[in-house]
């Protein structure tokens, strides 16, 4: 995979990630009564891409929309999966708090420079 491959890839992670678990989700409800094992295969997907998604690492305000999404869609499934609600929840906020504050830090270093600058002119 070439650098811009698997940087397109990773920017799409929770993109993919929150669309699988929607279509697990698809399937769990459409087809109703399923087979022990093929229930239990559905349940341990869905919660390893929970864990994945509310674990995923954020770039972007995308990012933090798409996790601040799923914990909502988490609180109003109908099915529930309160197990998981919290953390969503949590980790999302988290997310948006330290992506908005590495960006403040960010700009006050940007206009110390500039200040700096304009001071030697």
């Amino acid at each position: 995979m070439t650098g811009a491959a698997r940087e397109a890839s990773e920017r799409s992670f929770l993109r993919r990630m929150t669309s699988l678990y929607a279509e697990l989700d698809t399937v769990w409800s459409r087809h109703g009564e399923l087979p022990d094992e093929v229930s239990d295969a559905i349940v341990d997907a869905a919660g390893l891409l929970c864990d994945a998604i509310i674990n995923a690492p954020i770039k972007s305000e995308e990012d933090i929309a798409r996790k601040l999404r799923f914990a909502a869609d988490l609180v109003s499934s109908k099915d529930g999966v309160m197990l998981a609600e919290r953390p969503a929840v949590e980790r999302a906020l988290h997310d948006l708090i330290a992506f908005r504050e590495a960006e403040l830090r960010v700009d006050e270093r940007l206009l110390d420079r500039l200040q700096l600058a304009s001071a030697h002119h």
